[in-house]
């Protein structure tokens, strides 16, 4: 879009030039184009805005529900509700947290989109044991579908890991099938203790203020 916007503003002064003749319409109207691009501006920013803190906020939750994770860990879930954010850019983030060291090619998580993955290269289909390998860039995560955990964080709530030992799979039975399908391969194990990370994105805890505090204590 921005390659475009150069030839795009030529060309509307050139047609107004052209086709309007009334000086003060000609104002008028580029007062209006003005005023929708500075409007579209502060539109932009706030969607971008609403989605850096709801990345802090899942980040967090991602710290307190979870607060360390065994490597070779995939984790399973839904779209996130974000607006930019694909399952490739949250690995990144969720390798940063828990990941002390990463040693090339080696990537010792992946967090994947299952109504994205499902019944394809990456995630073939939801069988124990089935080999997971994500291609990174310059890296790549190899695990199955053994050494997974599935969560779900729902665009106005909190984030829940998913535990096949309490029917979770009944509880949540409205949610979509490729979710339902995937909480019998979660295994809560995978956090070993519940020790703090070294890194965590956002506010400390005694600036948070979130009813999901709440319901992780």
């Amino acid at each position: 879009m921005i390659s475009m916007m150069l030839g795009g503003c030529l060309f509307i002064t050139g047609a107004v030039e052209l086709l309007i003749h009334s000086e003060r319409t000609k104002i008028y109207l580029f007062a209006l184009l003005i005023a929708l691009g500075i409007g579209q501006q502060f539109f932009n920013a706030n969607i971008f805005r609403r989605d850096w803190q709801g990345q802090q906020d899942i980040y967090w939750e991602f710290a307190w529900r979870i607060p360390a994770l065994k490597p070779n860990t995939a984790i399973i879930t839904l779209q996130m509700p974000l607006d930019y954010e694909t399952d490739l850019s949250m690995t990144a983030a969720i390798n940063w947290i828990y990941a002390a060291e990463i040693h090339p090619p080696d990537l010792p998580y992946a967090l994947l989109y299952s109504e994205k993955r499902l019944g394809g290269e990456v995630l073939p289909d939801l069988k124990p044991g089935t080999p997971i390998k994500l291609p990174y860039r310059t890296v790549t995560f190899n695990g199955n579908t053994s050494q997974a955990i599935v969560i779900y964080v729902p665009s106005n709530g909190c984030l829940r890991v998913f535990d096949p030992a309490l029917d979770d799979a009944l509880t949540y039975a409205k949610y979509p099938d490729s979710l339902i399908a995937s909480i019998p391969l979660s295994d809560p194990s995978r956090n070993p203790d519940h020790s703090c990370i070294a890194i965590v994105i956002g506010p400390a805890l005694h600036q948070r203020t979130s009813s999901c505090l709440v319901l992780l204590l």
